[in-house]
């Protein structure tokens, strides 16, 4: 019988620095950095992940907000922002011992340019099926994208297992019968993985 295994991107299976970036371009920039931070997550940063807003659109509108942007500084930030992540390799190299009666999916928030973060981040083909926030029109933590990744694997709840590090998502997705395993570090979810029978042992 099929059985899915989920997972988050950021914070699981890749490392984010996008605190690093950040700061970086308020120095390089002088940007006020507390309202940088609280224009980029605004409801028209939720609107540019549920894919009702491209990047264009939200570039210009959060250089309207903010008087000292510019739009080619913008774009630079947004470039360097997108692509500070790196994948865990000790993550990816659990997820090559996964057994095969699991399928795999990946929940994740996005601007739209998912496919190229994924080659970037050597991922590509690893997930059977992608649920992107900005193309089912829902963004992590709202419960619909948990829904979304039901109806893609047309399973119910209780065949599904999600790992992630955010205890709001978890919980958001057990509510439809999904297992929910925190995420804390790579020895952690090898260890609850291999209590499960999920993966296969090495040696």
């Amino acid at each position: 019988m099929k059985q899915v295994l989920l997972f988050d991107l950021g914070g699981v299976v890749s490392e984010t620095k996008f605190e690093r970036v950040l700061d970086k371009y308020a120095q390089k920039y002088n940007w006020n950095l507390a309202e940088m931070k609280e224009n980029i997550f605004s409801e028209e940063y939720m609107a540019l992940l549920a894919g009702k807003m491209n990047l264009e659109e939200f570039s210009h509108w959060l250089a309207g907000e903010i008087e000292e942007l510019s739009i080619p500084e913008l774009k630079e930030f947004v470039t360097e922002y997108y692509y500070s992540e790196e994948p865990k390799e000790e993550v990816v190299n659990l997820i090559e011992r996964i057994d095969s009666q699991y399928q795999l999916g990946l929940v994740t928030n996005d601007i739209g340019r998912l496919d190229e973060k994924l080659a970037y981040l050597n991922l590509t083909g690893v997930f059977d099926k992608i649920i992107n926030s900005s193309q089912v029109g829902y963004c992590k933590p709202q419960v619909e994208i948990y829904q979304s990744a039901l109806e893609k694997f047309d399973v119910k709840g209780e065949k599904v297992i999600y790992i992630d590090n955010d205890p709001v998502c978890l919980n958001n997705a057990a509510s439809l019968g999904i297992k929910a395993i925190k995420f804390v570090n790579a020895q952690q979810l090898e260890n609850r993985l291999s209590e499960l029978g999920i993966i296969r042992r090495v040696g």
